[in-house]
């Protein structure tokens, strides 16, 4: 979805949103926020991006990138920075990738990298909901919201370990042709299902990536759990276990900026069912964005001072990858 099109749907959700919530019972809550709970979650927030940057060095080493934690940590800041100023959430993990392979040829497996390392965290994302659901007394609507969710996710990971098994005669479909009319797998399939193949025969490998996938996703609902608190919103830890990540996947959606509006959007529709009125929800989603951002912000400190290649984002340059929505590169330039 294009750029201009993601602005005016996140305007549409925040006028909305701003004609619907009461102005007045907002500021209160501000006012009275314990800001000693805000800046914990902050600090917290920021630290469990470490564990995200091993996270992801962990399943980098074996695409062949031995870089040290100090680097990986760099460079998921910096993602981090770019998908704050990209108009969608992807942005940053295309930097990502550009950092790690850092002209080295080898752009394909580093981006792989990255959407392993995102697909092993949404998958526990979406477990600790199910884990949630199964705690908490929830309406069906709701019930139904966490379940063909994991449904949905559970039958994708099930068709990329059945590819992973396939050869290339075995779909058709897929195949292409060279010169000798033998059949092929197009280059990117065939290069996705090759990290894919590795993935899946380092079992114990996988096992200690969703290890460190739990603590990061268990800690990022911590985080909100604390902003409820220091905002007053008191609810059981297992209600939040299913909020946070139905608000999660909600903000993937490419119909906004960032995820803004159907952050707020889905904290109303999440928290109706206890008592927490418009405004706090609304008050709770800006938090948790404050929190987002100011640690994003983090990232321009090592795209900055860092001594490695910029990537520079200029509105004259092609997108990458040909994707409109993803960040626009130049050619890099040394940093000081």
């Amino acid at each position: 979805m294009s750029k201009k099109v993601r602005w005016i749907g996140a305007g549409i959700i925040v006028a909305l949103l701003l004609w619907k919530i009461d102005l007045k019972q907002m500021g209160a809550g501000l006012r009275q926020i314990d800001w000693r709970w805000g800046l914990l979650a902050l600090v917290t927030y920021g630290l469990v991006q470490v564990i995200s940057s091993r996270r992801w060095q962990m399943l980098a080493r074996p695409l062949g990138f031995p870089h040290r934690l100090n680097e990986f940590v760099s460079f998921y800041f910096i993602g981090m920075f770019f998908n704050l100023i990209l108009p969608t959430t992807v942005g940053g993990d295309v930097i990502r990738g550009w950092y790690l392979d850092g002209r080295s040829g080898r752009r394909w497996p580093a981006l792989l990298s990255v959407f392993a390392e995102r697909v092993n965290g949404l998958a526990v994302l979406v477990a600790l909901a199910c884990l949630g659901a199964t705690l908490v007394e929830l309406p069906a609507w709701m019930k139904w919201w966490v379940w063909s969710s994991a449904s949905a996710f559970l039958l994708g990971l099930l068709v990329l370990a059945i590819l992973a098994r396939l050869e290339g005669r075995s779909i058709p479909a897929l195949w292409r042709h060279k010169g000798d009319g033998a059949p092929h797998w197009p280059a990117a399939i065939e290069k996705c299902l090759v990290v894919l193949r590795l993935y899946i025969s380092r079992p114990r490998l996988l096992a200690r990536v969703t290890l460190l996938s739990v603590v990061v996703q268990v800690v990022n609902v911590v985080v909100v759990w604390m902003l409820g608190h220091a905002l007053g919103v008191e609810i059981s830890f297992a209600y939040w276990l299913v909020v946070v990540p139905l608000v999660t996947l909600l903000t993937l959606l490419p119909v906004s900026v960032n995820g803004m509006g159907l952050r707020e959007g889905g904290l109303i529709l999440l928290l109706a069912p206890l008592g927490v009125s418009e405004a706090s929800a609304v008050t709770l989603g800006l938090l948790w964005f404050v929190v987002l951002t100011l640690s994003s912000l983090g990232g321009a400190f090592f795209y900055l001072f860092g001594r490695f290649p910029r990537y520079e984002v200029v509105a004259d340059d092609e997108p990458v990858g040909g994707d409109s929505d993803q960040g626009r590169a130049r050619q890099p330039a040394t940093a000081t």
